[in-house]
């Protein structure tokens, strides 16, 4: 099977490690989530951030991957910043989903006074 062993599945295999770590630090306060991401997180997005700069030039979706990684890593690693701040912000893509899928979907309304109510509505939902 192709990619079973690939640098693909060596990175996605650093970033489950960090999750997995994550979710046994769920219950700390955040002081102390913040001391064992210095301890357990931070030396595997280390670990993960020298074996992105080890691949040789590269050409598709992994290049763009890599080079989005690389490009983002002061952002990517604030959370170990702050104990207080998620590893992934799931939380937030899902509480603002329905909102993004409907304003699409409102650009098909079929009526004016339809498109001002969705309007309204939306303009007074956070």
């Amino acid at each position: 099977m192709p990619g079973k062993n690939g640098k693909a599945k060596q990175a996605i295999d650093y970033c489950n490690q960090i999750f997995k770590i994550e979710r046994e630090l769920q219950e700390l306060s955040p002081e102390e989530r913040y001391e064992q991401r210095q301890l357990q997180v931070k030396p595997v997005i280390e670990a993960f951030y020298d074996f992105l700069g080890s691949f040789i030039p590269m050409k598709g979706k992994l290049q763009t991957a890599v080079h989005y990684v690389l490009n983002q890593k002061k952002e990517l690693m604030a959370f170990l910043k702050d104990g207080r701040l998620e590893v992934s912000n799931n939380r937030a893509e899902r509480a603002i989903k329905t909102v993004v899928i409907g304003r699409k979907n409102y650009l098909f309304s079929t009526s004016l006074s339809g498109a001002e109510a969705n309007t309204i509505i939306y303009s007074v939902i956070p």
